[in-house]
Protein backbone atom coordinates (compact mmCIF):
# COMPACT_ATOMS: atom_id res chain seq x y z
CA UNK A 1 0.00 0.00 0.00
CA UNK A 2 1.31 3.56 -1.31
CA UNK A 3 -0.10 6.46 1.00
CA UNK A 4 0.78 10.02 -0.01
CA UNK A 5 1.94 12.78 2.45
CA UNK A 6 -1.30 13.03 4.40
CA UNK A 7 -2.73 12.44 7.61
CA UNK A 8 -4.93 10.50 9.45
CA UNK A 9 -6.72 6.98 10.12
CA UNK A 10 -6.60 3.44 8.11
CA UNK A 11 -8.85 0.67 9.10
CA UNK A 12 -8.05 -2.25 6.93
CA UNK A 13 -10.69 -5.03 5.51
CA UNK A 14 -9.71 -7.20 7.90
CA UNK A 15 -9.95 -5.08 11.14
CA UNK A 16 -13.22 -5.63 13.63
CA UNK A 17 -14.57 -3.20 16.02
CA UNK A 18 -12.24 0.05 15.13
CA UNK A 19 -14.48 2.85 13.83
CA UNK A 20 -15.16 5.58 16.57
CA UNK A 21 -18.22 7.93 16.70
CA UNK A 22 -15.62 11.02 15.25
CA UNK A 23 -14.43 8.60 11.72
CA UNK A 24 -18.70 8.41 10.87
CA UNK A 25 -20.37 11.49 9.42
CA UNK A 26 -23.77 12.85 11.14
CA UNK A 27 -26.11 11.23 10.27
CA UNK A 28 -25.09 8.92 8.08
CA UNK A 29 -25.66 5.44 9.63
CA UNK A 30 -28.69 3.88 8.39
CA UNK A 31 -29.93 0.44 9.32
CA UNK A 32 -28.61 -1.53 7.04
CA UNK A 33 -25.14 -0.71 8.49
CA UNK A 34 -26.38 -2.63 11.97
CA UNK A 35 -26.54 -5.71 12.95
CA UNK A 36 -30.29 -7.09 13.97
CA UNK A 37 -30.67 -6.75 17.80
CA UNK A 38 -27.72 -4.12 17.78
CA UNK A 39 -29.10 -1.21 19.11
CA UNK A 40 -30.43 -1.80 22.65
CA UNK A 41 -32.02 0.59 25.75
CA UNK A 42 -28.18 0.55 26.47
CA UNK A 43 -27.16 2.18 23.46
CA UNK A 44 -29.60 5.04 24.04
CA UNK A 45 -29.28 8.49 26.01
CA UNK A 46 -32.13 8.19 27.46
CA UNK A 47 -34.76 6.21 27.45
CA UNK A 48 -38.68 6.69 27.54
CA UNK A 49 -41.09 3.69 28.28
CA UNK A 50 -44.19 3.58 27.17
CA UNK A 51 -46.86 0.54 29.03
CA UNK A 52 -49.87 0.10 26.67
CA UNK A 53 -52.92 -1.48 29.28
CA UNK A 54 -56.37 -2.72 29.38
CA UNK A 55 -59.22 -1.46 31.01
CA UNK A 56 -58.46 -3.04 33.95
CA UNK A 57 -54.83 -1.87 34.14
CA UNK A 58 -52.91 -4.62 33.13
CA UNK A 59 -49.73 -4.04 30.98
CA UNK A 60 -50.20 -5.69 27.85
CA UNK A 61 -47.10 -4.52 25.99
CA UNK A 62 -44.57 -2.39 26.70
CA UNK A 63 -42.27 0.05 24.36
CA UNK A 64 -38.79 1.28 25.29
CA UNK A 65 -38.03 4.47 22.71
CA UNK A 66 -35.68 6.68 22.57
CA UNK A 67 -35.91 9.58 24.85
CA UNK A 68 -34.08 13.05 24.82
Amino acid sequence: ITFEDVTGTVVSTGSSRLVTGAMIALDTVEEANMANDAIGSDELKSVVTLLLKNSAGSTLKTIYGAGA
